[in-house]
């Protein structure tokens, strides 16, 4: 009798232990998970950026055409 009881409660360990391990493991994952999401967000946010600087130097660069070429206009009619 004794026996058994302690052979369910090296079972109940047994199952304990492995359940901790498996939410242990959960937890590794979701925060691996959590850390590919960041980075995919930080590469997201770095690729705004870019875009917002190359669209920002893009329109610099329209507005120097653009006033070349009135300086340009203006010394056509000068003349």
């Amino acid at each position: 009798m004794e026996f058994l009881e302690e052979e369910e409660e090296e079972d109940e360990e047994e199952e304990e232990e492995e359940e901790e391990e498996e939410e242990e493991e959960e937890e590794e994952e979701e925060e691996e998970v959590e850390e590919i999401d960041e980075e995919e967000e930080d590469g997201i946010e770095e690729k705004e950026i870019e875009e917002e600087e190359i669209e920002e130097g893009e329109d610099e660069e329209e507005e120097e055409e653009i006033e070349e070429e009135e300086e340009e206009e203006k010394r056509r009619r000068r003349k």
